[in-house]
């Protein structure tokens, strides 16, 4: 296995119009794609919601020395494999979740992932690698471009699983106004990435569909189908492209063009932290607990009810705020669910905030998207303690207790 310096030559100029029109139509294909299986697996971690509470209280119910209690563990342990391959999901099809961008070095970043991938190659690895770098200083997300170059080392592995090159460039590019909307980029300065290897390649019929969520040529179990997915949401996220070349016995290059800039989030005093607990007691505090899916409702309220609280829960938005109305002063805190029918979870709070302003809160929500630290902030403080489906119902209740003691 060799590391030296060259260029990359011809993948490093700008691609065919043909290429550009297929790159449109491939990702109007994946933005549907990609809803769809955001949607499926968010629906399906909502649910896993109740199965862990159960599990949690099924497992505190039962006596050490039962021969129930290992199959209970091994219940709770498989719903959570299935909780990360869910997030696995998640992060590949909607990277904003956790979008964090800032000033980075992204050359410096390339050179660590790329040292840690060859580290982790066998010494019988027959691949020469070409590296080509030049500064590169740009806004991103550095854990998700991380994770992103991570799985392209990983495809160029599988691909050149008898040997061969491998070669990474990056350098500055500018575009003009017309060839960045042939790919969808803004026109800025740009940098590109070059990840080329000389492997069995792709066919066409492959090759268009390299990107969906799900789709993998490699054998059963070896991989989910994610990674090329994910590449190309951390790419559009960052308002860049994808760009994938490939044919039969030819190799495959991937260009990844990354805008010099990105927009950075509010830095602002995070919203996301729990409230300060209160001085009162909790004796006789009162709960208002509103979550539209029902079993999610009955198993929160059963877990809850060891707490020295009350818990008055509703699965409807409007029976929750008469509820709240009819005695105001009596109410010490709101858990308020995601998926509210009609109204969000952010919304209602907002308006019991108005009626009682400072009264604890907390959101159980699904995903938190770019915007959700400044949607928090307009809640006013003190902050609204976040919870993300599934949640574990332990530390549901603990925020509680902290926000009501």
């Amino acid at each position: 296995m060799q590391d030296s310096p060259g260029s990359l030559g011809s993948s490093a100029e700008f691609h065919a119009p043909a290429v550009c029109a297929a790159v449109r139509i491939r990702d109007e294909r994946l933005a549907a794609l990609k809803a769809f299986a955001g949607r499926l697996a968010h629906d399906f971690r909502n649910s896993l919601v109740p199965q862990l509470g159960y599990a949690t209280l099924v497992k505190e119910q039962t006596a050490e020395d039962s021969p129930a209690l290992p199959f209970v563990a091994k219940l709770e342990s498989s719903t959570r494999r299935l909780e990360d391959y869910l997030d696995a999901i998640l992060l590949a099809v909607r990277p904003e979740r956790r979008f964090a961008p800032k000033p980075c070095d992204f050359a410096a970043l390339v050179r660590r992932v790329l040292k840690a991938w060859k580290e982790s190659l066998p010494e019988e690895a027959s691949i020469r690698i070409t590296v080509d770098m030049d500064p590169c200083e740009l806004v991103a997300d550095e854990s998700q471009w991380a994770v992103a170059i991570e799985h392209l080392l990983k495809n160029a592995r599988f691909s050149l699983a008898t040997g061969g090159s491998l070669r990474i460039g990056l350098r500055a590019r500018s575009l003009t106004p017309e060839q960045a909307a042939e790919i969808g980029l803004a026109s800025t300065p740009s940098f590109q990435l070059v990840v080329q290897d000389d492997g069995f390649g792709m066919a066409e019929s492959v090759l268009q569909r390299a990107c969906e969520p799900f789709f993998t040529t490699r054998p059963k179990g070896q991989a989910a189908g994610l990674g090329l997915t994910l590449v190309h949401s951390v790419a559009r996220l960052h308002g860049g492209q994808v760009v994938l070349e490939s044919a039969e016995d030819a190799g495959t290059t991937v260009t990844l063009w990354l805008p010099a800039s990105a927009p950075v989030p509010d830095l602002k005093r995070s919203a996301l932290q729990p409230a300060p607990g209160s001085a009162a007691t909790a004796a006789n505090a009162k709960v208002l607990l509103v979550e539209p899916d029902p079993l999610v409702l009955e198993a929160t309220k059963s877990y809850l009810k060891r707490l020295p609280v009350e818990i008055v829960s509703t699965e409807d938005v409007k029976q929750g705020l008469k509820l709240f109305q009819r005695g105001r002063s009596e109410w010490r805190a709101v858990v308020a669910g995601a998926g509210l029918p009609g109204v969000s979870a952010l919304d209602l709070c907002a308006q019991i905030r108005r009626w009682v302003p400072g009264i604890s809160v907390i959101l159980i929500r699904g995903d938190t998207g770019t915007g959700a630290e400044g949607a928090l902030a307009e809640l006013g403080s003190p902050p609204a303690a976040v919870l993300k489906k599934p949640f574990a119902l332990k530390t549901l209740a603990d925020t509680l207790s902290a926000l009501v003691r």
